[in-house]
């Protein structure tokens, strides 16, 4: 019996050796331990080749030995592992780098955890298309076929950008009519402007409906000049962002 396979490897030995009934078995598995017993299960936890001894004393005392050597042998296991550069990225650059440190493997395959096609390249690059937390599996395998897989996570945040014009036209010609701010990665925003003496002007919880130059959107126009903003803007996070500036109102 030979018997080869990837770290632990278990082995049941059946002796068919023709003694007395009452027989005493004993095996020497080679690795440092011993069993006692006709048929006999042992598990191999480190790698190697060994040899097998067994022991057979009959009732009478008489004895009989065999030794079968380098019958098992011990795979060991690659061990799968990877860095990722980097870690976190943000959506508007969500490509990462894998870099792939597996030792005693000869082939890999990758699964990046976004339901996207798998790679058996050995250090990818992968491109997230949304944000998320993502969990990347690493299989590696060695050339006697033995397994290992190394787990670690990817997180892909969300980007918020917000852009406010410095000016604004409601004059009726169809361009730039109203004042209100833009992005990305905004959930929600509200909003207000001020006149120079810090008087209310305008205010608004939609982004979508913006100020057109008159007193509360009421067409009571306001003057031309420049007034006060105070946005605030909210990503997702617990605290919103803040924007103050100045807005020229032009006619």
């Amino acid at each position: 019996m030979i018997k080869k396979g990837c770290n632990p490897v278990t082995v049941n030995f059946a002796s068919t050796s023709i003694t007395t009934n009452g027989a005493n078995y004993a095996w020497n598995f080679g690795d440092g331990f011993d069993g006692n017993g006709k048929n006999i299960s042992h598990t191999y936890v480190e790698d190697g080749t060994y040899d097998v001894s067994l022991f057979v004393t009959d009732i009478y005392g008489c004895e009989s030995q065999l030794t079968q050597n380098n019958i098992i042998t011990v795979w060991p296991l690659p061990t799968a592992f990877y860095t990722s550069e980097p870690q976190e990225v943000s959506i508007l650059h969500p490509t990462v780098q894998f870099l792939n440190g597996s030792d005693g493997a000869v082939t890999s395959h990758w699964d990046f955890g976004d339901n996207t096609i798998g790679t058996n390249d050995w250090s990818p690059e992968h491109t997230y298309g949304d944000t998320g937390r993502y969990v990347v599996e690493l299989i590696v395998i060695s050339n006697e076929g033995c397994v290992d897989t190394f787990y670690n996570e990817i997180i892909v945040k969300g980007e918020t950008t917000f852009y406010i014009p410095n000016a604004f036209s409601p004059n009726n010609d169809g361009y730039n009519e109203f004042f209100t701010g833009y992005g990305i990665g905004i959930t929600s925003a509200d909003f207000k402007v001020f006149d120079r003496w810090g008087k209310l002007m305008f205010e608004s919880n939609d982004l979508s409906k913006g100020w057109d130059g008159t007193y509360q959107n009421s067409g009571d126009v306001c003057a031309e000049g420049v007034y006060v903003y105070l946005f605030k803007v909210y990503n997702g996070q617990p605290v919103p962002l803040e924007f103050t500036g100045k807005v020229s109102l032009v006619r």
